[in-house]
């Protein structure tokens, strides 16, 4: 294949990171409609287009993807795979386009469809199983896609993406304090349990003044969003980090923080935590299926956690120079060597070469 087609959000570090990994080996061209600022820097291998953004620029998005996908049909090299990068949006598009394309599932959308409509889901499974192939990164999203959406077995291919060598090999950009910080790097969404972090926080703040929490808005449910910005809002203690933020911004955080924080109700192995640890931020995790590969470097909570139970953590963790100082540098060394990008780029390459067999 001599060239990569991906319908993406160009303001998502998500899709930041599947453009850095990929463009290594192939060209990439990326096609989006109008959703703020692009994270991507265009080169001689990587450019990026939103075709229709002047004339849709206020029309409801689920009809922007529609027109996005009738123009890919028309107006892009028929002979190309795309690969969209979401189900419920692009996929809508790359369905619309008429053309082979692959999807990579957010689970967001996946795990919080039996929650949606009927209408939802039902235009969930068709763009599924309609697609080549899918990529997802944990054994329990892969079964998810098969029991729940009746995906083909062998569509479905199951990796991560690994951690880019910036994260693993680049200085620190700033000296961590001694005072614990704990990011919560997770979108603000009610799938990622934001608002359980803070109340924990905040159960914490009542008994010791030390530490500050961080909490990234990302791409963030507007309405939870909200509400979590009027609880926090004039607290010292908690901040608020409401955009997109580029790569030397996280970087900068992470190397501020002592703790990364995911505890969802279901989740893929996101790339969130992984960064943070090759930052040597110890990730605290709920104890999902999705995170046994990452279980002997984090810190477990129960899959059916409580506000107590987050709370006995941040006592437990607010001690930098015990727990934090005896792993951060055996994270470092994990992460670099279990999560190679030279090995996820391998399996890319191999699926690539089954689809088109």
């Amino acid at each position: 294949m001599s060239q990569l087609l991906f319908l993406a959000n160009v303001a998502s570090p998500h899709v930041r990171q599947w453009v850095d990994l990929l463009s290594r080996e192939w060209p990439i061209e990326v096609y989006g409609i109008n959703e703020g600022p692009s994270l991507l820097t265009r080169s001689a291998r990587v450019n990026f287009h939103s075709p229709i953004k002047w004339i849709f620029k206020k029309t409801p998005k689920i009809i922007q993807y529609a027109v996005l996908g009738v123009w890919m049909r028309f107006a892009t090299n028929e002979t190309n795979f795309i690969h969209a990068h979401n189900t419920s949006g692009y996929g809508l598009a790359a369905l619309l386009s008429g053309r082979s394309y692959i999807i990579t599932t957010y689970g967001t959308e996946i795990f919080s469809a039996p929650k949606r409509s009927i209408a939802y889901r039902a235009f969930i499974r068709t763009v599924l199983r309609k697609a080549t192939a899918i990529t997802a990164t944990s054994g329990h999203m892969r079964q998810v896609l098969i029991d729940s959406f009746g995906v083909e077995e062998c569509k479905v291919f199951n990796f991560s993406l690994g951690v880019s060598s910036i994260f693993v090999d680049s200085p620190p950009r700033v000296r961590r304090g001694s005072a614990p910080v704990w990011f919560c790097n997770r979108r603000m969404h009610p799938l990622y349990n934001t608002l359980l972090v803070v109340d924990a926080f905040e159960e914490y703040q009542k008994h010791q003044a030390l530490g500050t929490l961080l909490l990234l808005a990302g791409d963030a449910d507007e309405d939870y969003k909200e509400k979590i910005l009027k609880r926090v809002i004039g607290n010292p203690r908690i901040t608020f980090l409401d955009q997109f933020l580029g790569q030397e911004e996280i970087i900068e955080l992470l190397d501020s923080a002592h703790y990364t924080i995911s505890i969802p109700e279901s989740d893929q192995l996101s790339s969130s935590i992984l960064e943070g640890a090759a930052r040597g931020a110890i990730p605290i995790v709920r104890g999902l299926e999705s995170y046994k590969s990452i279980s002997d470097i984090a810190i477990s909570l129960p899959v059916d956690l409580s506000v107590a139970d987050l709370t006995k953590i941040f006592f437990e963790t607010a001690n930098v120079c015990g727990i934090w100082r005896e792993r951060s540098e055996e994270l470092k060394r994990v992460i670099g060597t279990r999560f190679s990008r030279e090995r996820m780029l391998e399996e890319y390459r191999n699926m690539l070469n089954l689809i088109n067999a």
